[in-house]
């Protein structure tokens, strides 16, 4: 059957389109983890990050990200300064809700990976005035960060862009894989949120009447960009 190129664009990102099925069980999983932690820990605030919560992700990538926001008492009593501390503090609490399952410390998460092929990388994380704090094991040290800030920056140029901007993302992404290009999932999103919150409104105009043409201009200004540090 003959396809538009439009059609053909479509066709081409739904074979990377995570299934309802798969949704589902990643929405299980998270709520299921949360409430847990819940149970065995003074949580301030939690909440999701990620490709899978910015409806960036693409299939067969099954991973979750938990922001898991503390009670300073942790820090101040009970000696968690250090990242390893802190990062081994978590891992003996989800233990106790998962105690099969394959569990490692993995950079500035707690990694616990299902059978069925799920991750759940959970970050422990203290409330700053403007931040949060994060232990990272390499180098180990506390980073600040605010996950919240790309959330809502990708959701509002989505919205600037007629919702167009998180299918592109996932086509990029799914151009990646089929290349094995050496990009990281969070730098794609990055470059394409600074190439296309710099459009003009014209331009903007034009480049949502398709997806051949926003791809095409997304390549040209991300060679400009593939070096430059994101942030």
């Amino acid at each position: 059957m003959i396809k538009t190129v439009p059609e053909a664009f479509q066709e081409f990102m739904g074979r990377y389109e995570p299934t309802a099925a798969t949704k589902e069980a990643a929405a299980t999983k998270q709520n299921y983890l949360r409430d847990s932690l819940a149970g065995h820990l003074d949580v301030i605030e939690d909440f999701l990050t990620g490709s899978y919560i910015k409806q960036t992700q693409i299939k067969p990538k099954t991973d979750i990200d938990v922001f898991l926001v503390l009670d300073p008492a942790y820090w101040q009593k009970q000696n968690l300064q250090k990242p390893r501390e802190m990062l081994s503090f978590v891992f003996r609490q989800l233990r106790k809700t998962y105690p099969r399952s394959t569990m490692r410390l993995d950079g500035q998460a707690v990694t616990v990976a299902f059978q069925d092929g799920f991750k759940l990388d959970v970050v422990p994380a203290f409330k700053t005035k403007e931040a949060y704090m994060i232990p990272s094991l390499k180098p180990p040290e506390w980073i600040s960060c605010n996950p919240k800030v790309h959330i809502e920056l990708l959701t509002k140029i989505n919205q600037a862009q007629n919702q167009t901007l998180k299918p592109l993302i996932k086509m990029v992404k799914c151009w990646k894989v089929t290349k094995s290009a050496a990009l990281r999932s969070f730098h794609i999103e990055l470059m394409a949120a600074r190439i296309f919150s710099n459009t003009s409104d014209a331009m903007r105009a034009d480049l949502v009447s398709g997806y051949p043409r926003s791809l095409s201009f997304f390549f040209q200004q991300a060679c400009h960009l593939i070096d430059e540090p994101m942030t």
